[in-house]
């Protein structure tokens, strides 16, 4: 046996066919004592099947930033092209065709997201009545409007965790709107003019509110400072709830008003009703037996927030959900010290017997000798 370290840059097998060996002062061609030749690697490390043929399988990302359903998109084309040049029986097909799952995940959350500022709407109109209503259903779409601009500054994209974002401070971020709205409404009602309730509303309700809404904010903070795989994952999450945050509190207190002088009445004192209605009447009896009581309403909290902590570490914990995607993976381990053949072998026997003609398999992919490629981020890859 002769050990040859090669060193050097090889494009063909004639430039390895005329490697020069000295053994023994005596010099020869590698072509003299060896036949070589283009072929696989035998045994193979790993092989790839798709839909029961042997298979070459390609791993494709975009770029950093990239929009992946333009990616989708060009990939497409470039599949066309080359598909043209391949000789017959010679095909392309995707494995996993990622631009189309996310191109629906995000058509769902968007969906959710205008269902959930029309029922918002909804409940400002009912609440809050036509005018005072109005003002809050156009500090909505002048937040979001706000909010994706700084987004785009920021180079955050439309995706799950942003706009899960959105959908959970869509009910937070109107909140500093009604508040702005009611307190007009209210001193409207005692006989203030438009002008002067406006300026009740900023001195009296700003700072208050900018306190809680900052408050809010610092509960995502933990997300945001998280320095894990998972906080750099979810760091979206922290940053559009607080810019949403923070922009429905510029929105409440500047612009709010402006709207309520321009489309709430001049005078509202003849709706003024002296007598409370049955929930106000409800909830100043409730008031008063809790603050008469005021050790029993303590203990009673304590209890309740005892009972939260404790049903807490109930729940399940898991970072990423089920998968709803319409695929199954299967692990297929075989002992060890087991051949590349006979797990090739076994697969063979088991797609021919379970997956070739099932009509209910749209497609199907055997990856042998080592795991699938990470074609989504909650896939764990599994080694050789």
């Amino acid at each position: 046996r002769i050990s040859v370290r090669v060193g050097g840059q090889f494009t063909s097998e004639e430039s390895l066919r005329a490697i020069n060996l000295r053994v023994n002062d005596r010099f020869f061609r590698l072509s003299d004592v060896a036949t070589i030749r283009r072929g696989y690697v035998d045994p193979p490390t790993a092989l790839f099947r798709f839909n029961g043929q042997d298979a070459i399988g390609l791993a494709i990302g975009m770029k950093p930033n990239a929009n992946l359903l333009k990616f989708g998109e060009a990939l497409h084309e470039e599949m066309q092209k080359v598909l043209a040049d391949l000789p017959v029986g010679v095909g392309v097909h995707l494995v996993a065709d990622q631009p189309v799952i996310v191109e629906e995940a995000v058509s769902g959350f968007t969906r959710a997201l205008f269902e959930a500022v029309a029922i918002v709407l909804a409940v400002s109109f009912i609440s809050l009545g036509l005018r005072a209503g109005f003002v809050v259903a156009l500090s909505i779409p002048l937040v979001l409007a706000i909010t994706f601009t700084v987004m785009e500054y920021l180079g955050i994209s439309l995706q799950r965790i942003s706009l899960g974002a959105l959908i959970i401070a869509l009910g937070l971020l109107v909140d500093d709107a009604m508040i702005a709205v009611e307190m007009m409404v209210a001193r409207l009602e005692v006989g203030d003019n438009l002008r002067k309730a406006a300026t009740y509303v900023y001195t009296s309700t700003a700072f208050p509110m900018l306190t809680g809404t900052l408050v809010t904010v610092a509960g995502f903070i933990p997300i945001g400072l998280n320095s894990s795989a998972a906080g750099e994952y979810t760091f979206t999450l922290f940053v559009v709830i607080a810019v949403s945050l923070l922009v429905s509190w510029i929105v409440a207190v500047l612009f709010a008003p402006l709207l309520g002088v321009t489309i709430l009445p001049a005078t509202m004192k003849e709706k003024h009703h002296d007598q409370p209605g049955r929930f106000t009447s409800l909830f100043r009896r409730v008031l008063v037996f809790s603050v008469r009581r005021h050790w029993l309403t303590i203990i009673v909290t304590v209890l309740l927030f005892a009972a939260s902590v404790a049903g807490f570490g109930l729940v399940q914990q898991q970072f990423f959900p089920p998968s709803d995607r319409p695929e199954l993976i299967v692990d297929w381990n075989l002992p060890q010290n087991s051949s590349i053949t006979e797990t090739r072998d076994q697969m063979v026997r088991f797609e021919q017997r379970a997956l070739v003609g099932n009509p209910d398999i749209d497609h199907f992919s055997s990856y042998i000798g080592q795991g699938a490629v990470r074609f989504v981020l909650a896939y764990d890859v599994q080694p050789a």
